[in-house]
């Protein structure tokens, strides 16, 4: 015989499985949100992007590098009429000490904020010559590929001289290392939160000249 109690028991049970699934649902359904990959900001370049760009596509797509792709591709290597930005379409066969690619350390946006206000001005207002815009940008560029499993703390060998890097905090000429090993066709980018300024800049900044930089690789098709 079925009994009162019988029936209440049964209800109560009814009610704490169903209140057990509502649980586990709701858990699952949490676990599955957090462990969901947010979208990528707009504009920002990922890394699968980059394995089919050339460095200098990079620059010009990912607009947290807008400034320092601008002065790239207005500012003339050794070659006349040919800007960094050119170079660094070029196939990894064609540059970097083996041949076999480049890397760029690329300041983003907010690091030209930083600068001093007088080079900034004379930067914003394109009135740094091109011997001082090449020094800039030359101090970014390492003449080889450099990724991060290769970083030693010390001299980093850039085009035109060295600038420190570190390893704890993870930095470039003092500024910070935010993202690394943007691995494109032809080489290397890692995002800086700052512009280097190096002697060798501010010499051509505070000195403006109309001679065109040399260097020692002439012959080389990059810088």
């Amino acid at each position: 015989m079925v009994t009162t109690r019988t029936i209440v028991l049964a209800a109560l049970l009814l009610v704490w499985i169903a209140a057990c699934s509502g649980a586990a649902g709701d858990e699952s359904s949490g676990s599955s949100s957090a462990a969901a990959t947010p979208l990528d900001d707009p504009g920002t370049v990922t890394a699968d992007e980059a394995s089919t760009m050339t460095i200098a596509e990079v620059l010009r797509t990912d607009e947290r590098l807008a400034r320092f792709a601008e002065l790239a591709e207005s500012t003339d290597t050794t070659m006349p009429g040919t800007s960094w930005m050119d170079v660094w379409d070029m196939p990894p066969n064609q540059i970097g000490d083996d041949r076999e690619g480049v890397t760029v350390f690329a300041p983003i946006n907010e690091g030209f904020d930083g600068m001093e206000r007088a080079i900034r001005q004379q930067l914003d207002a394109a009135q740094l010559d091109n011997v001082a815009s090449y020094t800039l940008i030359s101090d970014h560029y390492v003449h080889r590929l450099y990724p991060e499993s290769e970083f030693d703390a010390g001299p980093v060998e850039v085009w035109r001289g060295t600038v420190d890097l570190s390893l704890d905090p993870l930095a470039f000429g003092g500024h910070d290392i935010v993202a690394t090993d943007l691995r494109t066709s032809n080489g290397y980018v890692h995002l800086v939160d700052g512009v280097v300024i190096s002697d060798r800049f501010l010499e051509y900044a505070n000195q403006p000249s109309t001679e065109t930089p040399t260097t020692t690789e002439s012959s080389d098709a990059d810088g």
